[in-house]
């Protein structure tokens, strides 16, 4: 409230009595000016009885704009405006216009049904004792009454309550609704969008007062609701017993009312949640309709392709060479990768104008934008741009033409908010940054067309607080969400799915977005069984954190992750449920180990005490999933941060089935392996030899499958890390017992294991075995020059066949002869005494027909 008052030279109370919208002098940019009727005065003197306020964004004929987190005003809006003089756009009117310091932060507006003013992240139950009071004492001026408002006229007094009175004792009952869950803006998927409520009381005629109004998607508090009357093309039909109307883009979820044509008020029964919600806006006079915003082809390479700004004039970043690139290529990448967002890299650009013109932004804010620097309270703001072909509004549906993404710039940009540039959380430096790859996980969902939802985090102390969804309509300092949730991921895969969607024929041809192929990590959710055949031991499972989401609806609730319950963040979570054979002890390794990226896994904690980096691991006894939110206590939770032994967890029964839960700790993304073993688990591979033969190695098994499996692959490895495969063992008597004979060993070092992949897409690997080859032969010939005979020693090599070829200068063959080694030091004599003198040129070839040694001999 003290930064509003102090920046902002007029402050007055008043109602939105029209509305105009008009392109910009370059036809790039809407701009909404409304004229706002004044009843009080707090600061500063409009000399007139109206002002004219501007906003961005708006619909002029088919085409529309939405300006992410900036103000929106509708018609009969009322409250505390907080103003600056407009200095870049000028008024239709030619009259001075105004902006609203801090956007939507500086209207408060007043709910007249309840008496209840708010604005984000402030709520006044008292508009006359607590928002008149601290204007008065924060102002240091009595307040000027312009005009009382109409519907506090029957108040006798300067200063009125605009609490109203019941109207009526028979007021509107909702008795039911359905569904309980829904979608917003979605209005061509009706299934999730159209909602249909019950009761008594609505009026069979509604007019006056009747609307519904929902929990506001913009507003955390929800004191002054979104108001949709029932005069909209969003209601379907309306009686005195039912209404059916299509769930708008800005309803949140919460409880929702009803109010009949004098004003009076139902409400639901219970909450209704919106998973998810789309741009949809409302296309007022001429056309009376709402369109849904839909992803197209536009760039030809199925989306769209954005640039990154490298004009440092007016103030300006180059965003290419800014550490703040490679922040915003990860929350691209976890867009493109986890929901298939067709979005190009195009290079860079000098465009500093924010505006239609078919290039797609991306900078830091600038002097250059053509509107006023991004307002205090603002992080970053996504321009979308949408185009609706009129000539059949019925088919037609509204196509995004593009968008533009501004970064607040600290210095240029109202306010002080400081970013961490990642990619170690803001715990890692501060108490009081804001995370960027977060706040651009967020515009980037506004870019796929996904407006705000309402999901706000749940407060815990610094460290174990669980943040916002990634499209709640806020963030605040050290909170971390740069995986998908559930409602962004459902949500985008709905807006990037094409939907067999008309555009019309201008322009003509266009078709919808391309989507990319997906990454996903398949144990993302809670199985929807566990096992009924015990795990077996050294069962190795991958687990990829970078491409896991969270999702509130199956998850557990963020303080179900410890066992003191003292609350963590829970943004990227994968399970793994498995059954003991016995009762003991589990064991765990951590293998291949890696975030993303790398310089994740050494981030350093600001507090020593609250980790930064690293997965914790949580341990549930149970035989099936919980309800989301509804797990029990832990029996164990640990931390890791690399490759190494998870300390064992005892205590575990015999028969039994458990649940692992693997959560990235400040939303870390990481790859890495699990294998099991402890005395809690059975061994599956029963023996696993190997011998050394003269000219192969020979390894066997036996194996005790309770179950059927997968595949078997006998791997082989030279340094005992990288492993690949040299036999499949599809037969399933082999797999139980055999043996394999691998004729082309490798010299030196063999190591051997066998991989068995279960039903489950687990591995289990036996144990490692080693031949060793030695290093290869050592072979010395001699005398030479040679008399009567040519000596070939071989020493340090296994017992095996070798061969010795002699030709003479001509290459013709005069000589072969094959022997055995069965000592490390072996020497075979050739006799020559019968060949004429000259030069000879003799080959030693292993027992692989591999030539090992070759030398040219003079024979005197």
């Amino acid at each position: 409230m003290e930064e509003k008052i102090r920046y902002s030279s007029l402050i007055v109370e008043g109602k939105v009595s029209s509305q105009s919208s008009a392109w910009n002098a370059k036809h790039t940019m809407i701009f909404t000016t409304s004229q706002v009727e004044v009843y009080k005065i707090f600061k500063g003197d409009p000399r007139k009885s109206s002002i004219e306020v501007t906003t961005v964004g708006g619909m002029v004929d088919g085409h529309y704009i939405e300006a992410s987190h900036q103000l929106k005003l509708d018609v009969n809006d009322i409250g505390v405006f907080f103003c600056q003089p407009n200095k870049i756009i000028a008024s239709a009117s030619a009259i001075k216009t105004y902006d609203v310091y801090s956007s939507s932060q500086g209207f408060i507006k007043y709910d007249m049904a309840s008496g209840i003013a708010s604005a984000p992240f402030a709520e006044y139950k008292n508009i006359n004792i607590d928002l008149y009071k601290e204007l008065k004492k924060k102002t240091g001026k009595l307040i000027e009454i312009k005009k009382i408002p109409v519907a506090a006229e029957l108040q006798d007094t300067k200063e009125p309550d605009y609490k109203n009175a019941t109207l009526s004792t028979l007021a509107p009952v909702i008795t039911s609704f359905s569904p309980s869950v829904v979608t917003a803006g979605t209005y061509l998927d009706p299934t999730n969008n159209v909602l249909t409520i019950n009761g008594t009381g609505f009026g069979a005629a509604p007019g006056g007062s009747a609307a519904v109004h929902f929990d506001d998607a913009d507003n955390a508090l929800n004191s002054t609701p979104a108001v949709f009357a029932y005069n909209l093309p969003y209601f379907i039909s309306w009686t005195d017993t039912e209404i059916k109307m299509r769930v708008p883009t800005k309803a949140g979820s919460g409880s929702f009312k009803v109010s009949d044509n004098i004003g009076n008020l139902a409400t639901s029964p219970s909450n209704l949640t919106v998973t998810y919600s789309v741009f949809g806006p409302y296309f007022g006079a001429p056309y009376n309709i709402i369109k849904e915003m839909n992803l197209v082809n536009w760039d030809g390479l199925g989306g769209y392709t954005l640039y990154y700004s490298s004009n440092t004039a007016n103030s300006g970043v180059n965003l290419d060479t800014h550490p703040a690139k490679a922040t915003f290529q990860r929350a691209l990448n976890t867009w493109k990768e986890g929901a298939g967002l067709n979005f190009t890299e195009g290079g860079t650009n000098m465009t500093q104008a924010v505006g239609n013109d078919n290039i797609d932004m991306v900078m830091f804010d600038n002097g250059g934008t053509g509107f006023s620097p991004l307002a205090s309270g603002i992080l970053a703001t996504c321009y979308s741009y949408a185009d609706l072909c009129t000539l059949d509004l019925v088919n037609n549906q509204l196509y995004k033409t593009g968008f533009d993404i501004v970064i607040r710039n600290q210095g240029f940009s109202a306010g002080t908010t400081g970013f961490t540039l990642g990619p170690c959380p803001p715990l890692a430096t501060s108490y009081s940054e804001v995370d960027l790859e977060s706040v651009l996980l967020h515009e980037l969902g506004h870019a796929a067309n996904l407006s705000h939802i309402y999901d706000p985090p749940q407060f815990e102390v610094t460290g174990k607080r669980n943040p916002p969804k990634v499209m709640h309509y806020a963030t605040n300092i050290n909170y971390k969400r740069t995986s998908l949730d559930y409602a962004a991921a459902v949500g985008a895969a709905y807006s990037i799915t094409p939907q067999g969607n008309q555009y019309g024929a201008c322009p003509p041809g266009l078709t919808e977005m391309v989507p990319l192929a997906l990454l996903s990590e398949p144990k993302d959710d809670c199985p929807p069984s566990f096992p009924v055949t015990n795990t077996p031991y050294f069962t190795t499972v991958p687990f990829d954190l970078v491409h896991a989401t969270s999702n509130k609806f199956t998850d557990p609730y963020y303080t179900q992750l410890s066992t003191d319950g003292s609350g963590t963040p829970v943004t990227n979570t994968a399970y793994y449920a498995f059954k003991t054979n016995n009762a003991g002890v589990l064991a765990l390794e951590v293998t291949g180990y890696a975030t993303t990226p790398a310089a994740q896994s050494a981030c350093i904690p600001f507090d020593p005490t609250i980790p930064v980096t690293g997965v914790r691991l949580s341990l549930y006894q149970l035989n099936s999933c919980p309800g989301g939110a509804s797990f029990p206590t832990p029996l164990a939770n640990t931390l890791f941060q690399g490759n190494g032994v998870i300390p064992s967890i005892g205590g575990l029964a015999a028969n039994t089935t458990y649940l692992l839960l693997l959560n990235g700790v400040e939303n870390t993304k990481a790859t890495f392996n699990l294998t099991f073993s402890g005395s809690a688990l059975p061994l599956k591979i029963t023996s696993f030899t190997g011998k050394l033969m003269p000219d192969h190695n020979l390894v066997g098994w036996t194996a005790d499958f309770s179950e059927n499996i997968k595949s078997m692959e006998l791997e082989r490895s030279a340094d005992g890390v990288r492993f690949g495969s040299v036999n499949t063992i599809s037969a399933l008597e082999l797999q139980k017992k055999g043996s394999y004979a691998d004729k082309q060993p490798l010299s030196g070092n063999n190591y051997y294991r066998l991989a068995v992949t279960n039903a489950d897409g687990s591995t289990q690997y036996s144990r490692v075995i080693l031949l060793n080859r030695k290093a290869g032969p050592a072979v010395s010939i001699y005398p030479n020059p040679a008399v009567n005979a040519i000596n070939v020693e071989i020493s340090n090599e296994n017992p095996g066949r070798f061969s010795a070829i002699l030709h003479n200068s001509m290459g013709q063959l005069i000589m072969e002869k094959e022997f055995r080694v069965n000592s490390d030091s072996h020497v075979e004599k050739l006799l020559v005494s019968r060949q004429n003198r000259g030069v000879y040129h003799l080959s030693i070839f292993n027992f692989a027909h591999k030539l090992v040694k070759s030398a040219t001999i003079k024979l005197e």
